[in-house]
């Protein structure tokens, strides 16, 4: 089975998580990682995860436009990091927003979404920035996005360890019922 990593990292915290899975996954087929900023090409494997980090509640433009330009046949997992934490009500917003991407695949391979460390100097442009660019309640997000900033943190082993089990499961699964068909 030949198996494409693909992913989008501004800080590096996708790029290790990439790194991780496809360690964790060497048994199960010959992985391939790719950044798609530089160019990564789906055609001729047989499952792809893709990953992005998260900006408004979605993978990064990079990653969310290469996931979306994908063959609908091909199986599909998605990986993030994002500076909140995965257990919030912005996590959740990911999860559904990532649900949805992966709807229009006829193999969905799950999805892993880890945290991330929100890069200093993205955090102090969010300090800077005017609260009315926000919208309407543009001083309480403004707030909880400073705060998820403060808060944010690198993936502990576990989380990771759990990442690579929620793809492991499923593709294990759909490599069982693959050979059960032929």
């Amino acid at each position: 089975m030949k198996g494409l990593i693909a992913y989008s990292s501004l800080t590096g915290n996708t790029a290790k998580l990439a790194d991780r899975l496809a360690a964790g996954l060497a048994d199960l087929g010959d992985w391939t990682l790719a950044d798609i900023k530089k160019g990564a090409d789906a055609s001729g494997y047989d499952c792809i995860l893709a990953g992005g980090w998260i900006d408004r509640a979605w993978p990064d433009k990079a990653a969310k436009a290469w996931i979306e330009d994908l063959p609908a046949d091909l199986p599909l997992g998605i990986f993030v990091t994002m500076g909140a934490l995965p257990e919030s009500p912005h996590g959740d917003r990911v999860k559904e927003n990532l649900a949805s991407l992966l709807a229009g695949h006829g193999t969905a391979l799950g999805m892993a979404v880890l945290p991330g460390v929100v890069e200093a100097k993205l955090l102090d442009r969010v300090r800077q920035m005017p609260a009315h660019v926000l919208g309407e309640n543009g001083e309480s997000i403004k707030r909880q996005m400073v705060e998820a900033g403060e808060q944010s943190r690198m993936p502990t082993e576990e989380e990771y360890q759990a990442g690579v089990q929620v793809f492991r499961e499923a593709i294990q699964g759909w490599l069982d019922q693959k050979g059960d068909l032929q």
